[in-house]
């Protein structure tokens, strides 16, 4: 199945691109100072970057990924019990205002 237009933005290979596209690129610099002999690199702002804890970080992200990436991007699971009843209740409550007062004890 194809990315409509209406849900090209919601995508999660897109989602899934621009990550990866952002840990590469951080991930790129970060050894790209080490390479040249430094340890520290200047952020956005302007702020000092501890190269070896930015490349640490970088792969602990890239691993916890992989290691969840279905879980993550995968169907939210159904809500059982007393969870099941109170969002049932907000659903209710959303619909109809003035019935937010009522219990039904």
């Amino acid at each position: 199945m194809g990315v409509t237009n209406s849900n090209f933005w919601q995508s999660r290979w897109l989602k899934g691109v621009v990550f990866i596209a952002c840990v590469v690129g951080v991930l790129s610099g970060a050894v790209y100072v080490l390479t040249s002999g430094r340890l520290y690199y200047k952020n956005y702002w302007g702020g000092r970057v501890f190269a070896p804890l930015a490349v640490v970080l970088i792969l602990f992200v890239i691993a916890i990924m992989l290691v969840k990436w279905r879980t993550l991007n995968g169907p939210k699971s159904k809500l059982k019990g007393k969870a099941a009843r109170r969002a049932q209740r907000a659903a209710l409550d959303r619909e109809d205002p003035a019935r937010s007062n009522w219990r039904p004890w």
